[in-house]
C-alpha cells in the first residue's frame, strides 16, 4: 500500500494507525526548486511493515488467556514446560544429583554437573545434555561455583596487579617521605 498526499510542511497529518509506518521526503518539483510557487509541501508515503499474518494476536485475545488461566499465557506455558520435564524426570528413575533423594515439584531444579561459566567453551558445555542432572533447588544453591580466582588469564593478573600497585602508591603518597628518600637516594 503506497500512498500520497500533500500538506503543508507546518502541519503534520493525521497519524497512521494500525501497522504503517510513515516516511516524509519533499517532492521532487520542490527539491530541484523549479516550481516555487508555494505549493511545497511533504510527500507522505505509507508501507505496511507487516503482513496480517505476522501481527501480534489482539490484546483481548491475550487478555481472554490470562483471564481464564488466572495467570499470564507465558508464565502458564512455562509451568507446563518444567511440569512435563518433572514427569519424564521421575518417570526415567532421576534422583537428585547431590543427595540423591526423591525429587519433588516444588523444589525440582535443573543444573550443570560441571560449571559452564568461565570455562574454555562456555557454550558447549551450557547445552551438552549430558552435562545436565536434575536436584532440590536447596541441594543445587548449596553446591553452587565459589570462583576462588580473581583473574583467569595472565594478562588480567598483570593489569589487576599494575592497577593494584598504583592505587597503592596513589592512597600512600606522602610528601615529607618522598622528600626524605630523596635526600637519602638522591632519586
Amino acid at each position: 500500500m503506497v500512498e500520497h498526499r500533500f500538506c503543508s510542511p507546518r502541519v503534520e497529518g493525521s497519524k497512521p494507525s494500525g501497522s504503517t509506518k510513515v516516511y516524509r521526503k519533499m517532492p521532487r518539483r520542490a527539491q530541484s526548486g523549479l516550481e516555487n510557487r508555494g505549493t511545497q509541501g511533504w510527500v507522505t508515503v505509507r508501507f505496511s511493515h507487516l503482513p496480517p499474518i505476522f501481527h501480534q494476536p489482539h490484546k483481548s485475545v491475550m487478555d481472554k488467556k490470562s483471564k481464564q488461566l488466572g495467570m499470564s499465557a507465558s508464565t502458564a506455558a512455562h509451568r507446563l514446560r518444567v511440569d512435563l520435564l518433572f514427569k519424564f524426570a521421575i518417570l526415567s528413575g532421576h534422583k537428585c544429583y547431590h543427595c540423591n533423594g526423591d525429587l519433588v515439584r516444588e523444589t525440582f531444579s535443573i543444573e550443570h554437573k560441571k560449571a559452564w561459566l568461565d570455562s574454555a567453551d562456555p557454550k558447549a558445555i551450557f547445552f551438552d545434555l549430558d552435562n545436565i542432572a536434575f536436584s532440590h533447588i536447596g541441594c543445587n544453591s548449596a553446591n553452587k561455583r565459589h570462583p576462588h580466582q580473581k583473574y583467569f588469564s595472565e594478562d588480567e593478573r598483570r593489569a589487576g596487579a599494575l592497577k593494584a600497585q598504583r592505587e597503592w602508591k596513589r592512597n600512600n603518597y606522602s610528601a615529607t617521605a618522598r622528600a626524605k628518600k630523596f635526600a637519602e637516594r638522591g632519586n
